[in-house]
């Protein structure tokens, strides 16, 4: 039983002595449906279009630059800009008639770091990293030198979205 607890604490002891002090606090990952105008109902060749909100809390006084980002697993375009919290977006209209807001982001005290990816534009082809197939989103960024990977496996939906 001694062998069996002593055994127990040094694995413990052990996790705390391996520990990473990550310079990113939290990931965001939202995404919404882009649905036309037009009924398309009849029309096969329709494709759903989502647009992508992600945002990376930052710990203060800590600086990362976002190297790679891979969404289903294909490289994606992408730009990064620092906004402040909290974020904000129009959701629609409620049942009430009024319209409706949804808080993607709360107030912190952590820099906020938008990523607006474009899928449109032709990726630099970087091969997505085989330990995180199960991530629909991943990112690859830097710091001091040190590279870290940080995923979502699932996206959060928000309202759909109205397109005219």
């Amino acid at each position: 039983m001694k062998y069996v607890s002593g055994l127990l604490l040094l694995l413990v002891l052990s996790s705390f002595t391996g520990s990473v002090n990550y310079p990113v606090a939290k990931l965001y990952a939202y995404r919404q449906k882009i649905t036309s105008g037009v009924n398309s109902t009849f029309d096969k060749k329709d494709k759903t279009v989502y647009r992508n909100y992600i945002y990376l809390l930052v710990k203060q006084n800590r600086q990362i630059e976002v190297e790679q980002v891979w969404i289903n697993g294909e490289a994606v375009q992408f730009k990064t800009g620092e906004i402040t919290s909290p974020v904000i977006i129009d959701a629609g209209v409620s049942l009430s008639g009024k319209s409706a807001t949804e808080t993607l982001v709360p107030k912190t005290e952590h820099k906020v770091l938008e990523l607006i990816t474009d899928k449109n534009a032709s990726p630099d082809g970087k091969m997505f990293p085989r330990g995180y197939r199960s991530y629909q989103l991943l990112i690859q960024y830097k710091e001091d030198g040190k590279t870290f990977f940080l995923g979502s496996r699932f996206w959060k939906t928000i309202a759909s979205s109205a397109k005219q």
